[in-house]
């Protein structure tokens, strides 16, 4: 599983959505996924990643955090800003080589202005590919979500697409 997502953030789409039950791992292979990106991303430079709970903050809330993720501490600004300031920093880390990894957990517990702003994120592009990579996670299917007009650029740029068993004891040991 985790080499799977490590080939979505290398492929030109970069768009993930992972969803399981209580007791299939999903937070576990998330951060996982983040310490693995960084040590095969080590040698080429720093890679952003932000594992982020869209179901416990608002919109600005996610965004400040979304921006201390990459290094930067607006607490002031205003959503706007934010918004501004986070598509500006996704760009320019993607400039650099490196795009941003942003995982957004309970995608299925989030609001229509939050969906929003994750749609924005996956329609941001730099030198024809997606400007920063993707991964949904929620506890129930999310193909309502993903197919939704309103999620148009989230629905183009899925390159997987999978479901989780709860772990087994065994699994639960391995990580």
């Amino acid at each position: 599983m985790i080499a799977s997502l490590c080939d979505v953030y290398d492929t030109k789409h970069g768009l993930a959505v992972v969803t399981g039950p209580d007791q299939s791992g999903l937070t576990t292979i998330m951060k996982s996924l983040a310490l693995r990106l960084r040590q095969d991303k080590k040698a080429i430079g720093e890679v952003n990643v932000a594992i982020l709970d869209v179901s416990k903050t608002t919109v600005a809330g996610l965004l400040v955090e979304l921006l201390s993720a990459f290094g930067y501490d607006l607490p002031n600004a205003t959503q706007t800003e934010l918004l501004s300031m986070t598509l500006l920093i996704a760009q320019h880390q993607a400039q650099s080589g490196l795009s941003p990894l942003v995982i957004l957990e309970h995608v299925d517990k989030a609001g229509p202005a939050t969906l929003n702003i994750i749609n924005q994120l996956a329609a941001l592009r730099h030198a024809r590919r997606s400007a920063c990579s993707l991964v949904l996670t929620g506890g129930e299917p999310l193909t309502h979500i993903v197919t939704a007009e309103a999620m148009r650029d989230v629905g183009k740029r899925i390159s997987l697409q999978t479901p989780l068993s709860p772990f087994t004891l065994a699994a639960r040991k391995d990580f």
